[in-house]
């Protein structure tokens, strides 16, 4: 009997409460997640893989365990099974699926053969773990599911584990194909190795959408990442999406093809950058702000100290609920090139080009890179001070 499935890939959400000093951060993470999930439904897939860093740290806040429930409630409400695993962010304990009503396997960790193939909607923890996935009364497709482990424990796993039959394997870490420094990660071949019968390698961890085919013995095979579904660092690609794969599948002569790979866009909000070192660019950045219309920006800014109130004036054009992260451009460069000349300079030498000297922190920081400090009390004189002044300014 032949049947196609829709497989969506998505991982690294990293839900938390915050970023960049702003509580609307946490929502728009959660916001991408369930935009993801409407998009899953539009293109009608039947399972969603996601392999790791659902949260963005082991200790989330109450918040951020009602937004997964929110999302977990979601998922039931469209009728969209999630298959995930734990990645290196994620991994509480006890495990934060047992909070709530999730699928999940309390032998988490260990290997077991699992035939059961009506898990519920939503979230299902599948780490550790050898299962079917499928609709009833037609051909399944066995999957494993391997957690965020070292490297040596996972080539002990793979070594040990029975994977006769796995076309589909989640995984949470880096593969020396994908990045950069990555010679001595484990590889796709040590997967081919001892998965003989494995079609999709579908991983998460570093945040950048890659994907890549590979030649087996009975056929193709492709890994890869689908990226996060939110902007995680100033460094990423603002263009977030998650993958669609249409894959056939034939029971009787046990045959997996994938059919079509699609690339689904998840809205987020627009990402303005820039480095401003003169006072024309800070002029035609800030018109550029001005001229913005649609959902409120992240705005990354590196700005040269002499340019006067530059964060103010671009505050003052931003919508309220827009997020400005704006840092000074730092003139270590110029000292790093003169201590290579043989120039003597002390830690103190390089505060002013990282605060300003007019600021209130400038003389705290000068007073506890003294090594004779009395460190409690200097903070606590400048805690005393700076909340006078606060008053006073207030008032």
């Amino acid at each position: 009997m032949e049947i196609t499935y829709k497989i969506a890939h998505s991982a690294d959400g990293h839900l938390r409460a915050s970023q960049y000093a702003s509580m609307n951060r946490g929502e728009d993470f959660t916001v991408a997640f369930i935009r993801m999930l409407d998009g899953c439904k539009e293109q009608g897939v039947d399972f969603l893989f996601y392999p790791g860093d659902i949260l963005d740290t082991s200790r989330p806040s109450s918040g951020t365990m009602q937004d997964l429930k929110k999302i977990h409630k979601h998922a039931c409400d469209i009728k969209l099974k999630i298959y995930l695993i734990s990645g290196n962010h994620d991994r509480t304990n006890p495990h934060w699926a047992t909070t709530f009503d999730a699928t999940f396997d309390k032998n988490m960790g260990e290997v077991v053969r699992d035939t059961h193939t009506e898990a519920g909607y939503g979230f299902n923890v599948m780490d550790g773990k050898i299962f079917q996935v499928g609709h009833p009364n037609m051909p399944k497709i066995q999957c494993l599911g391997l957690p965020y482990m070292p490297d040596h424990k996972l080539l002990e796993r793979l070594h040990e584990t029975d994977t006769t039959g796995c076309q589909i394997v989640m995984w949470h870490g880096m593969l020396q194909e994908f990045v950069p420094f990555g010679d001595d990660k484990i590889s796709v071949k040590d997967f081919m190795g001892t998965c003989p019968d494995l079609r999709m390698l579908l991983v998460g961890d570093i945040h950048v959408r890659k994907y890549d085919t590979y030649d087996t013995p009975s056929g193709s095979m492709i890994a890869g990442y689908p990226g996060s579904t939110e902007l995680c660092s100033s460094s990423e690609d603002p263009n977030k999406s998650f993958e669609v794969f249409t894959v056939r599948v034939d029971d009787e002569n046990n045959s997996f093809v994938i059919e079509e790979q699609q690339q689904i866009p998840i809205k987020t909000r627009p990402i303005y950058k820039a480095k401003l070192e003169r006072i024309d660019q800070a002029d035609d950045f800030v018109a550029a702000l001005q001229g913005h219309s649609g959902d409120a920006p992240i705005v990354f800014v590196d700005y040269d100290p002499s340019l006067v109130d530059i964060r103010g004036r671009i505050r003052n054009v931003l919508p309220d609920d827009a997020i400005l992260n704006a840092r000074r451009i730092s003139q270590k460069i110029e000292f790093m090139g003169a201590l290579e000349l043989g120039d003597d300079y002390e830690l103190v030498d390089f505060l002013p080009h990282v605060i300003d000297e007019v600021a209130p922190e400038f003389d705290l920081a000068k007073s506890l890179l003294d090594e004779s400090a009395n460190v409690s009390a200097t903070l606590d004189d400048y805690i005393t001070r700076r909340m006078e002044e606060i008053k006073n300014e207030t008032a």
